[in-house]
């Protein structure tokens, strides 16, 4: 998917680790709300993360590396139950 628009079906850390946004190690991101598409790339593997196809969707995100941690207004880290990265 590269830098591409993602469904809002997809999880940011998924979508960020498949954009090559943001390492599996983790890191800061920007998400950019955007007018969605009306239709989505099938799915791959990215980044060693499977990327799902999404079906037509009003609005998308897209991801940035944050390289400037100094401008982000809360840290958030995305666990799963186990408290380990869930993408």
């Amino acid at each position: 998917m590269g830098r591409g628009i993602h469904n809002p079906s997809s999880t940011v850390c998924g979508a960020a680790i498949a954009s090559g946004s943001l390492p599996k190690s983790g890191g800061c991101i920007t998400i950019a709300k955007v007018h969605g598409l009306n239709s989505y790339p099938k799915s791959k593997i990215s980044n060693g993360v499977k990327v799902e196809v999404g079906s037509a969707s009003t609005w998308g995100f897209y991801t940035i590396k944050a390289d400037n941690t100094d401008f982000s207004k809360s840290d958030v880290r995305i666990l799963n139950y186990k408290g380990e990265p869930d993408y």
